[in-house]
C-alpha cells in the first residue's frame, strides 16, 4: 500500500467482546482536554498567519515578511498538533488532504503551485475559487513554497505580488478549513461528544472501546509516519544519504518541529491520570513508559535540529545530527508498539488492520 493510500484510508477493526473496560472518561478527558483544545489553537493560528499575510501584502518589508514566516512557523506547529487525527471530520471533503498534500508524488503538486505563480492565475487569488482547484494548491506546502521558495525573498518584498495574494489566498483557505474541523468536532452533536458518549444508538462508535481503538491506532500510525517516512526515508542509512528535499517543510526550516509537534500532541493524548487509573498493577507503568520513550525522541529531535541546516539546495546531512535521528527512530519504535500492542491488549482491545503494512 503507498503512503498516499495510508493517509486516506477508511480503519476499520473489532472491539474485544463485551467493551469490558467503559473508557468514557478517558475518551473525555483526551477529547476536551487535549483534543479540541487543539483544534481551537490550529484555527487561532491560522487567523493570525491570514492577518501576518495581509498586512506582508499591504506593506511589504522586512518586519512584515519576518512576521507572516514567524506566523507560518506557529501555523504548522498548530497543525502538526491535529495531524494525527485524519479520521472523521478530517475525512470531509479531503479536508486532511487540503490542508497537507504530502507526499507529493512526483511533485505533481509542486508543479501545479509553481504554475499558478508563474501564469499569475489571477482565479487562485480568490479563496472561494481556489477551493475548487486541486487539494494541491491550497493547503500548507503550498504556503511553504509561496513564502520561502527561492524566488520568494524578492517577490514578496514587491508591492502588488501575485505571489503575496496568492499566499493570502491560500491562508484564508487554511482558516476555512481549520474552521470547519473545529465546528464538525465541537458541539453536542460533534464528533467530540460521538467518541465520549459512543454507544449502540451512535453512528460511528458503538463502545468506549471502538472509539479508544481509533485513537490508538491514530497515534500509532502517527509516531510510525515519522519514524518511516519524515525520518527514516529522508536521513537514509548514512549521512551522505540524506535527501532533505523528501521532507515536508524543507524549504522553511520547520520540518524537525513538525514531528515534534506530532510527538507531543501524542504525548499529550496519553499523559491524563484517568487512563492509569483504568489498567490493573501489571499495566499501570504504560503511560510514564510511553512518555520517556516520545521524551527520548523528542530530545534526540531538539539536539539535532541544533546541527543540521535545514532549507538547503543540496542534500547531504552531517554526521551528529544524522545520528540523533537515526537514534530518535528507536524510542518511537517503542512508543508505537506500547500504544499497538502492550497498552491496547491491557485495555481489552485490538488495534486491527494497520494499513502501513506491507507499504
Amino acid at each position: 500500500m503507498s503512503v498516499l493510500a495510508f493517509c486516506i484510508a477508511a480503519l476499520t477493526a473489532s472491539t474485544a467482546s463485551g467493551d469490558e473496560i467503559d473508557l468514557s472518561p478517558v475518551l473525555s478527558e483526551m477529547v476536551d482536554g487535549v483534543i479540541i483544545p487543539a483544534y481551537e489553537k490550529f484555527v487561532e493560528v491560522s487567523e493570525d498567519e491570514v492577518i501576518a499575510i495581509e498586512s506582508l501584502c499591504a506593506g511589504p518589508d522586512e518586519d512584515t515578511l519576518k512576521s507572516a514566516r514567524a506566523g507560518f512557523a506557529t501555523l504548522v506547529y498548530g497543525f502538526s498538533r491535529i495531524e494525527a487525527m485524519r479520521f472523521g471530520p478530517a475525512r470531509e471533503e479531503n479536508r486532511f488532504e487540503r490542508l497537507f498534500f504530502w507526499p507529493d508524488r512526483r511533485s505533481r503538486g509542486l508543479r501545479q503551485v509553481e504554475g499558478i505563480i508563474q501564469e499569475e492565475d489571477t482565479s487562485a487569488l480568490d479563496a472561494g475559487q481556489l477551493a475548487e482547484k486541486s487539494v494541491a494548491v491550497q493547503g500548507l506546502l503550498a504556503l511553504d513554497f509561496a513564502l520561502s521558495d527561492d524566488e520568494a525573498e524578492e517577490d514578496l518584498r514587491r508591492k502588488g505580488s501575485f505571489r503575496c495574494g496568492y499566499a493570502l489566498a491560500i491562508s484564508r483557505r487554511i482558516a476555512a478549513t481549520a474552521k470547519n474541523l473545529l465546528a464538525d468536532w465541537s458541539g453536542p452533536t460533534g464528533y467530540g461528544n460521538q467518541m465520549k458518549n459512543a454507544g449502540p444508538d451512535q453512528p460511528v462508535y458503538r463502545t468506549s472501546g471502538e472509539a479508544m481503538q481509533e485513537i490508538l491506532r491514530s497515534a500509532s500510525e502517527m509516531l510510525t509516519i515519522d519514524r518511516d517516512f519524515k525520518i527514516a526515508r529522508v536521513i537514509g542509512e548514512h549521512a551522505g544519504e540524506a535527501k532533505l528535499k523528501r521532507a515536508p517543510f524543507w524549504r522553511s526550516s520547520l520540518w524537525l518541529r513538525a514531528i515534534d509537534g506530532n510527538i507531543a500532541f501524542v504525548e499529550a493524548l496519553f499523559a491524563g491520570n484517568t487512563l492509569a487509573a483504568k489498567l490493573d498493577d501489571e499495566n499501570k507503568t504504560l503511560p510514564k513508559e510511553l512518555r520517556f520513550e516520545l521524551e527520548q525522541a523528542r530530545k534526540a529531535i531538539a539536539d539535532a535540529s541544533e546541527h543540521v541546516e535545514l532549507g538547503v539546495a543540496t542534500d547531504g546531512i552531517g554526521d551528529k545530527p544524522h545520528g540523533l535521528l537515526k537514534y530518535a527512530t528507536v524510542p518511537l519504535h517503542g512508543a508505537a508498539d506500547i500504544l499497538e500492542s502492550r497498552l491496547s491488549q491491557a485495555l481489552g482491545l485490538t488495534i486491527g488492520f494497520n494499513s502501513l503494512d506491507g507499504d
